[in-house]
This record gives C-alpha cells, sequence and structure tokens, in this order.
C-alpha cells in the first residue's frame, strides 16, 4: 500500500513543532519549518516552499543560534534563484556571508560566493 505523505505530513509537522514550542526551542522550530520547506521545494512547490523556509529564516533572525540561521539563509537563496528573485537572493546572500564571515566558515563563504559572482 502506498503512503499519501501529502496527508501524513502536515500532521507529523504539527506534532513536531508543538514539542518545540513546549520545549520554547527556536532552534527546533527553525528545523520543522525548513525540513518542511525542502519537501515542498522537493515537489517544485515553490510558494509553500517560500512559506516555509520564511518561518524558518525569521524564527532565528534574533536568536543567537547563527549556523542554523545561515544554513536557512542559503535554503532560502537557493529557493529565491529557483523563483528567479536574483535581486532577493543577492541580498540574502549578502546577510549569510556577512554572518558566515563573522563566525569564520570560509567554507561557507567558498562554496556559496559563487552566487555572488554569476547573477549580479
Amino acid at each position: 500500500m502506498k503512503t499519501n505523505w501529502t496527508t501524513i505530513l502536515p500532521s507529523i509537522f504539527d506534532l513536531s513543532l508543538s514539542y518545540y514550542i513546549k520545549a520554547n526551542s527556536l532552534s527546533g522550530m527553525n528545523y520543522c519549518f525548513e525540513r518542511i520547506g525542502n519537501i515542498y521545494m522537493l515537489k517544485g512547490d515553490y510558494e509553500s516552499a517560500t512559506v516555509y523556509f520564511e518561518s524558518a529564516y525569521n524564527s532565528l533572525y534574533w536568536s543567537t543560534d547563527r549556523l542554523n540561521w545561515l544554513n536557512t539563509c542559503f535554503h532560502l537563496v537557493a529557493l529565491t534563484s529557483k523563483k528567479g528573485n536574483y535581486h532577493e537572493a543577492e541580498t540574502i546572500i549578502l546577510e549569510g556571508l556577512t554572518v558566515s564571515k563573522e563566525l569564520n566558515l570560509t567554507n561557507g563563504l567558498e562554496k556559496h560566493t559563487h552566487f555572488s559572482r554569476n547573477y549580479t
């Protein structure tokens, strides 16, 4: 019997999110939003993916968990690029690269600076 993930995923997401909310874990909420966003992105549903990635991005924007925020930032850049919003993607990637530099994550800089060279 084939599993219908479209009906199962929202309930799993809601349950996971409720646990992270009870635990007051912004990072956990970020994980939930980001993972569901990845699923929608893989399905090609970029509008739904945008809602979840923006929620992930916003959930950690003011937190001290800069590494997970940075990861979400790069996912959001990939999504906005796929949607053809290169100016928005550039704005996000530059913000992410600033944080990457602050955290001394040279791999992040090397991996994602090609975006600025190719799309600006």
